[in-house]
C-alpha cells in the first residue's frame, strides 16, 4: 500500500472509530467509561510511539467533535471530554519526551511563535482580571479554558520542521477525516428529510453530545456541525490544486478524484446553510486567487476555465443534495437562508451589537477580563421559549468573536490577535516572494483569511477548532523555520 493512500485509510479509520465510540457510549452509558479510558491508553501508546500519529489523532477528533463532547464523562462542573485528556496527554509526552525541543523553540524562535506566546500571556492576563472583577471561577475558567489549546502550536511548529512527511500525512488524513465528517453529514441530511425512523434517537445524539445542529427550516432540514470549519479549508485548498500542481497531495492529476471530494465537501457545507461560511469561503478563495494573480502564479485568461469547473463542481453538489432530500428542494429555502432581515438569528447578531460595545466603552484600554457577561433582548424563538417569552438574555458566550476578545482582553489583547494572524500571512508571502512551497503558503493565506472572517461574525479563534486550523496555517509556512530545529535532541 502505498503511503499517501495508508495516510487516507489511517484518517477514515480513526475518524470511523470515534464516531462508533461516541454513538455506542451514549446509548450504552455502562460502556462510556471503558471506552473513554480506553481511548485514553491507546492514545497515549500511539502518541509516545509517533508524536506526529498523536498529532493527527487529535486533528480527527477536532475534525469531527464539534464542542468536543462527543466522548465524554460527568465530572465536577458537567463533563469532561476525551478531547482534553487526549490534549494534556499529548503536551505531557511532547514535554517529557522532546523537552530539548522546547529549549530550541525558546532560543531560537520566530516572530509569530513570539506572538503565540504572547497570546497565551493575553489569555492569562484576560482570566486573572475576569476573576479580579469577580465574574466568578466557573464562568472564566468555561470562558477561557479552549484557549489552552494554543499551547498546541509548539508541538505543531516542532512536528512540522522535524518530521520531512507531516504535510503529507495530515493532508491526506484529514482528507479521510473529512471524508467521514461529510458522509456524516450528508446521512444525516438524508435521515431527517426522508424521515427515517433513526431520525429521533439521531437527533438526541447529535445534539447531547454537541456535535452539530439540526433544525427543521420548512421542510428542509438544515444540518450544522462546528467542524464544517475544516471543510472550507479542503475546498479552498483543492481550489489551489486546480492551477497550481506542488503540493504535498499527488492525486490532483487523477480528475474522477479530484471531482469526487470537493462534491461531497461543498454539498456538506450547501447543507450547513452557514452565511458566515458563505462569507469566510468567499473572501478566503477572493484573497487567495487575488494573490495569485498578483504574483503571476496565474493568468486572466485561465479564469474562464476555472470559473466552469468550479461551476459544474457545485452544480453536482447542488444536485447530490437535491437527490438526498428525496424530492428536489425548493430553492427558496436557500434565499431564505441569505435574507437578513427578518431572520431570528441575524436579528439576534445585530441586537447583540450595541450591548457590547457599552460594555466594551466602559474599559476599551485593559478589558472586562473572561466571564464578563452581555445582556440583550434577542428575538431568537429558542431563547424567547426558555425565558417565559421576554427574550432577554445573559451570557459571556456570544458572536462577533473579534469584539469578544476586545471586550475581554482589552484593546491591546486584540492587537496581539490581529497582528498574529498578520505575521502567518507575511511568512507566506515570504515564501511566495522565493517562489518556494507556492500551493502551501497560498493554502495558509487562504486559512488565515476564512477563519478570520466567520470568525468575525461566529466566534471560532477562541475555539479548539480555530486554533487548530490556524495551527495548520503555520505548519504550512514552517518551511522559513526550518533553521529552528536542526538537531536530535
Amino acid at each position: 500500500m502505498q503511503l499517501p493512500f495508508r495516510f487516507f485509510i489511517e484518517g477514515i479509520f480513526s475518524a470511523l472509530v470515534l464516531l462508533f465510540s461516541s454513538f455506542i457510549a451514549y446509548f450504552i452509558p455502562q460502556s462510556s467509561f471503558y471506552i473513554f479510558y480506553g481511548l485514553v491508553v491507546i492514545f497515549a501508546v500511539l502518541s509516545y510511539k509517533n508524536l506526529t500519529l498523536g498529532a493527527l489523532l487529535i486533528f480527527a477528533e477536532l475534525s469531527l467533535g464539534g464542542h468536543g463532547y462527543m466522548i465524554r464523562l460527568p465530572f465536577v462542573y458537567g463533563y469532561i471530554s476525551l478531547r482534553h485528556i487526549w490534549f494534556f496527554v499529548f503536551l505531557i509526552i511532547f514535554a517529557l519526551k522532546h523537552r530539548g525541543a522546547l529549549y530550541i523553540l525558546w532560543q531560537r524562535r520566530t516572530i509569530t511563535l513570539d506572538l503565540i506566546i504572547g497570546t497565551l500571556f493575553v489569555t492569562l492576563y484576560g482570566a486573572v482580571l475576569g476573576i479580579l472583577r469577580g465574574n466568578g471561577l466557573k464562568d472564566v475558567f468555561f470562558d477561557a479554558n479552549a484557549f489552552i489549546f494554543l499551547l498546541m502550536f509548539f508541538p505543531i511548529v516542532y512536528i512540522a520542521v522535524r518530521d520531512s512527511t507531516f504535510l503529507q500525512r495530515i493532508t491526506y488524513f484529514l482528507l479521510g477525516s473529512l471524508t467521514v465528517l461529510s458522509f456524516m453529514t450528508l446521512l444525516t441530511f438524508f435521515i431527517f428529510s426522508n424521515a427515517i425512523s433513526i431520525a429521533p434517537a439521531w437527533y438526541m445524539w447529535v445534539r447531547d453530545v454537541r456535535i452539530g445542529e439540526i433544525t427543521d427550516i420548512g421542510g428542509l432540514y438544515r444540518v450544522f456541525f462546528q467542524s464544517h470549519i475544516f471543510l472550507l479549508i479542503a475546498v479552498i485548498v483543492f481550489g489551489i490544486l486546480s492551477f497550481i500542481k506542488q503540493f504535498p497531495l499527488n492525486f490532483y492529476s487523477h480528475k474522477t478524484v479530484f471531482f469526487i471530494f470537493p462534491i461531497i465537501f461543498i454539498g456538506s457545507l450547501i447543507v450547513s446553510m452557514s452565511r458566515s461560511f458563505a462569507l469566510g469561503i468567499t473572501a478566503g478563495i477572493a484573497t487567495v486567487f487575488g494573490v495569485a494573480l498578483f504574483l503571476g502564479k496565474i493568468t486572466l485568461k485561465d479564469f474562464p476555465k476555472l470559473v466552469i469547473k468550479w461551476l459544474f463542481i457545485f452544480l453536482c453538489a447542488l444536485l447530490l443534495v437535491g437527490l438526498l432530500s428525496g424530492s428536489f428542494f425548493d430553492v427558496t429555502h436557500f434565499k431564505e437562508r441569505l435574507q437578513i432581515a427578518g431572520d431570528p438569528a441575524v436579528d439576534s447578531r445585530w441586537a447583540l451589537i450595541k450591548p457590547v460595545m457599552e460594555e466594551i466603552k466602559n474599559n476599551p484600554v485593559f478589558g472586562e477580563g473572561f466571564g464578563t457577561s452581555v445582556s440583550f433582548k434577542t428575538s431568537d424563538p429558542r431563547i424567547i421559549e426558555t425565558t417565559e417569552g421576554t427574550g432577554e438574555y445573559q451570557t459571556y458566550s456570544f458572536e462577533w468573536g473579534f469584539f469578544d476578545l476586545w471586550l475581554k482582553t482589552g484593546f491591546f489583547g486584540l492587537i496581539v490577535w490581529l497582528v498574529l494572524l498578520f505575521s502567518i500571512i507575511r511568512s507566506a508571502f515570504d515564501l511566495l516572494r522565493r517562489g518556494e512551497s507556492v500551493a502551501e503558503a497560498l493554502s495558509a493565506v487562504g486559512i488565515v483569511v476564512t477563519v478570520a472572517v466567520v470568525h468575525f461574525f461566529t466566534p471560532y479563534l477562541n475555539h479548539p477548532l480555530g486554533i487548530g486550523a490556524i495551527s495548520i496555517a503555520v505548519a504550512l509556512t514552517m518551511k522559513e523555520a526550518s533553521h529552528l530545529l536542526y538537531s536530535d535532541d
